[in-house]
């Protein structure tokens, strides 16, 4: 019968299954593991594991929720395992082998399986230079299987050897070339000093030596020439070799950069001390420079760990600052407590308990530390030399998750624990003052109210109980579907925060007891919460393996606003503590870590922002800037223009229409002596800067919403609303008098619904971007569409921007699918499409020597994308910016490169104007990533050795 029924589900589900499966469930399956391109070969790595071998440890990290939420496996006593044998039968090593063959790239998936064939060891199906390069790009931005990193990491650690090897053999080959040099130039002067010796004899003789004298000379030369070549040659290979390398060690930050920005700012240091090392023995060629310095920029706009204390050899459960701040504690499943120094040295480490930590804790004089342990113990220490004060046996022994904590005034030590009860304590002589018996038969955490009248309790029920430590009686506050792990009150004591097992933190207002927030951006359990000293964050740890950071400040945005996102830690984040000075939070991690985070991010755009200009536009629409750099003009739905001087950073003066009309549209003409506005009272006024007046009104009945120049002064183009579906129009202007020159009219048969114009340099051409996702070209003699891009290459939504290169050769556009597109000119093919942008991209200009592309986004970034890499066809498919702006709090839809190249001005709905420096040295961020790493060199004295870019740099006098 088993036989029969095997044959029958053998033939009716596995065989085929994809045209049997009516119900779409294997289907379903499926796509929930393939449809996530840039997840998919990391969830089936994870699960071609579960497969070779039966099952692994449960830890819910993000990649295993995922697993598990497609049905294909299912956690059982702390395993994972395949869902059932059907599952296991239609989707097995075979089926996932293929997909994985799929995802990868040809040249990868080949070089991947020669090298797993050969048992990982075969290091010749490593990849090498090009394709090495092109691998780091295709893995930008995806999550791969751990099989597939160790692959790339074994490579980068070959190529990285190759480097030190090709470095070395250039130091010696150049040593080696300046002795055949230096013989050389002996056997020249020997010859000099013969034909000195020479003159001294007779004029016959002098002749005869003097051939002799000149073939040694010509021998010696030679020599020498030779010797230069092939030295020279050496070192070309030698250079070429080690530029690769830098590139490969900066795209290798790149990739980590997501999950972990630290680890990718000890990587990028690598490249520019490797960078620097090679400079000293030759000249770098500038792209490679380039892309070292937009790497390590890149890392630091990410970073915000600071320091990593690595000395505990077991999970750490908790962590807690001292009030005065200059001491952190920390305890650990190693049975160990350890108390450090605020910069992250170790001043001891306690190790009378017998049993995992739980949790430590500071008096309020910050003079007392108290732990309590899985062995029912709570111990207080002396924190100056770390002494054992007292021991009290709180709790029975072998008692789970036991945590105790002093009242705001030091007078009582709370302790609570898995036997269900919670004990307060004269925290002077340790004598018991009372038994409080919550709801709960696990107490998982408490917490004291600032003004210590308050306790509030969370256990193994899905409410939070707060006692009236006066009278012994209690509330609840239920909201949560899972048990409550954690609970913080904010410094007034208004507010209290709660974190839960169902993913939530919910925010309560302690004066009705009733739900503020709830904030839901986590996807695994929540198992600490704290407050900022000032009460404007609220931070929260997960299983997610990640710590958000709320604004709780403006409670008018929580629920849109999306919190700050710190990445790092390899697992489950069990604790957090604040810094009393509010700028370091701490997280003990079941990576056996605790990581020291700054709130004050590290900030390039000190190096990187020239001028910000604050200008208080409720009502902006839009900020033109002047074509010399000088002058920026915003407008707004009120109708009035201001006029910056950006010198002066002064306002000018403001301009408006008699009715004051909203301005829709704004432009400077290309010398910055006028200004064009569109307005809604159906006017096109020309401005002069100098004085203000007007210099031309036109008007033709029609609503202008955009104005633009041609790059030779003497064009005003506006477009117009259509009242219609296709009456959009284009109408041309001269400069000088106003005269109509033609009138572009939408093509029916060719709907554009146009948004955005722009000139060709040489302002023969007008491209229109439309709102069904096309691109038009126009000739503006014959008023004729001589291009239509559509279709499956253009844009999958609404054009917003378009910008020709200096030469017009190229064009790139800019769309709401987030997307750039780069296109030829001359028959419209398309060049590249870049994922530029998480939202919109705004704004897109080319820098005057045409080598560098901007695009401005809705994301609030500005990204500068190296020409030369979208235009070819030899970069790999993915390419990422050369740099990344971010400054703004608003959508940027304003860009202006300056005449020289050296600066950008954007224009944001956050109501700046910001002036970019795109000068910045390699050495202006590796001085400021050294001075980042500072209190990781004290912890860490060996990598700053290592780190001899930092080690010359003098940390200590930064």
């Amino acid at each position: 019968m088993k036989s029969q029924v095997a044959e029958v589900v053998k033939e009716r589900i596995i065989n085929n299954w994809w045209i049997q499966d009516r119900q779409q469930h294997l289907q379903t399956i499926k796509e929930r593991l393939l449809s996530k391109n840039s997840r998919s070969c990391r969830l089936l790595g994870l699960y071609q594991e579960i497969l070779k071998q039966g099952e692994i440890d449960a830890n819910d990290s993000p990649e295993q929720m995922e697993l598990r939420l497609s049905g294909l496996v299912v956690k059982q006593q702390g395993k994972l395992r395949v869902y059932n044998r059907i599952y296991k039968s239609v989707f097995n090593r075979e089926w996932v082998e293929e997909e994985l063959k799929k995802l990868r790239p040809d040249f990868y998936a080949e070089a991947f399986a020669n090298w797993e064939e050969s048992g990982f060891s075969n290091a010749s199906y490593l990849l090498r230079d090009s394709a090495l390069k092109k691998a780091l790009s295709w893995v930008t931005g995806k999550s791969l299987s751990d099989l597939d990193y160790q692959f790339i990491s074994d490579s980068q650690k070959l190529a990285i050897q190759d480097f030190e090897i090709a470095l070395k053999d250039a130091e010696i080959e150049s040593d080696r070339a300046n002795k055949q040099k230096q013989e050389a130039q002996k056997q020249v002067n020997l010859i000099w000093q013969q034909i000195q010796s020479a003159k001294l004899q007779f004029k016959r003789t002098i002749a005869v030596g003097s051939i002799v004298v000149v073939g040694l000379i010509a021998i010696a030369v030679a020599w020498a020439k030779q010797a230069d070549e092939a030295a020279i040659q050496k070192a070309q290979k030698q250079q070429e070799l080690a530029e690769v390398n830098l590139l490969i060690a900066s795209s290798s930050a790149q990739i980590i950069l997501p999950d972990n920005p630290f680890d990718a700012i000890l990587t990028v240091l690598v490249a520019g001390q490797k960078l620097k090392e090679l400079e000293k023995l030759q000249t770098i060629d500038i792209r490679t420079k380039t892309k070292v310095t937009s790497a390590v920029q890149q890392v630091m706009l990410s970073l915000r760990e600071r320091n990593r204390l690595e000395n505990h050899e077991g999970e750490v459960r908790t962590v807690s600052f001292s009030p005065d701040g200059k001491y952190l504690a920390s305890g650990s499943e190693d049975k160990t407590v350890k108390l450090w120094h605020r910069n992250g040295a170790l001043l001891f480490t306690f190790k009378e308990h017998q049993d995992n930590i739980s949790s430590v804790s500071f008096s309020p004089d910050s003079k007392v530390l108290v732990s309590t342990s899985d062995d029912g113990k709570v111990k207080l220490w002396t924190v100056l030399d770390g002494k054992l004060i007292r021991t009290i046996q709180a709790h029975p022994q072998k008692v789970k998750s036991a945590v105790a904590l002093f009242s705001p005034d030091g007078k009582i030590l709370a302790s609570g624990s898995s036997d269900g009860t919670i004990k307060l304590w004269n925290s002077e002589n340790g004598t018991l003052l009372n038994t409080l018996k919550p709801d709960s038969s696990w107490i998982s955490s408490i917490s004291f109210s600032p003004d210590g009248k308050t306790l509030a309790s969370t256990g193994t029920g899905n409410t939070i109980q707060l006692w009236n430590l006066e009278n012994g009686s209690a509330i609840a506050l239920s909201g949560h579907t899972k048990k409550v792990q954690a609970t913080s009150f904010s410094p007034d004591g208004k507010r209290l925060a709660s974190g839960s097992e169902d993913g939530t933190v919910i925010l309560w207002d302690l004066e009705n007891n009733r739900i503020l927030a709830n904030l839901e951006d986590h996807r695994s359990p929540v198992w600490s919460v704290a407050f900022s000293p000032d009460g404007k964050t609220l931070a929260s740890a997960s299983s997610d393996s990640t710590i958000k950071l709320w604004n709780v400040w403006d409670m008018r945005n929580i629920s849109t606003e999306k919190p700050q996102t710190l990445k790092g830690h390899q697992g489950r984040v069990w604790s957090l503590a604040f810094n009393p000075d509010g700028k370091t939070l701490a997280s003990a991690s079941i990576d056996k870590t605790i990581k020291l985070w700054s709130l004050e991010a590290l900030n390039p755009s000190k190096l990187q922002i020239r001028h910000n200009y604050d200008i208080y536009r409720p009502d902006l629409v839009f900020i033109a800037i002047s074509p010399d750099g000088r002058l920026f003009a915003p407008i707004g739905e009120n109708g009035i223009l201001e006029l910056w001087d950006m010198q002066k950073k002064a306002q000018l003066f403001t301009l408006s229409g008699d009715t004051k009309a909203a301005m829709r549209g704004v432009e400077f003409s290309p010398d910055s002596k006028l200004i064009a506005t569109a307005s809604d009272d159906k006017t096109v006024r020309l401005w002069n800067v100098k004085d203000g007046t007007v210099f031309l009104t036109l008007t033709d009945g029609s609503t202008y919403t955009t104005v633009k120049f041609s790059p030779d002064g003497n064009i005003l183009a506006a477009k117009a609303i259509g009242t219609t579906k296709g009456s959009s129009k284009i109408q041309l202007w001269k400069v000088t008098d106003g005269t109509q020159i033609k009138t572009l009219k939408e093509n029916p048969e060719q709907p554009c619904r146009m948004r955005g114009i722009e000139f060709t340099p040489d302002s023969k051409t007008l491209a229109v971007t439309c709102a069904y996702g096309n691109l038009q070209l126009w000739d503006i003699t014959t008023g004729a569409v001589i291009l239509h891009l559509k279709g499956q290459k253009s844009h999958s939504r609404d054009v917003n921007t378009v910008s020709f290169s200096p030469d017009g050769k190229i064009m790139a556009s800019g769309g709401a699918d987030t997307t750039i597109k780069v296109w030829k000119v001359a028959d419209g093919s398309l060049i590249r499409t870049i994922p530029a942008h998480l939202d919109s991209v705004r704004k897109l200009r080319f820098s005057p020597d045409g080598n560098t592309l901007a695009s401005a986004s809705s994301d609030r970034t500005i990204k500068l994308w190296n020409v030369a890499d979208i235009t070819s066809q030899d970069v790999a498919d993915y390419i990422n910016p050369s740099i990344t702006l971010t400054g703004h709090r608003d959508l940027v839809n304003s860009l202006s490169f300056t005449p020289d190249g050296k600066s950008l001005i954007s224009g944001s709905y956050d109501n700046t104007v910001k002036v970019w420096n795109l000068e910045t040295d390699l050495d202006d961020f590796l001085n400021l990533s050294c001075l980042w790493l500072a209190d990781y060199f004290v912890t860490h004295p060996e990598a700053r050795e290592t780190f001899e870019v930092c080690h010359l740099r003098n940390l200590d006098n930064l």
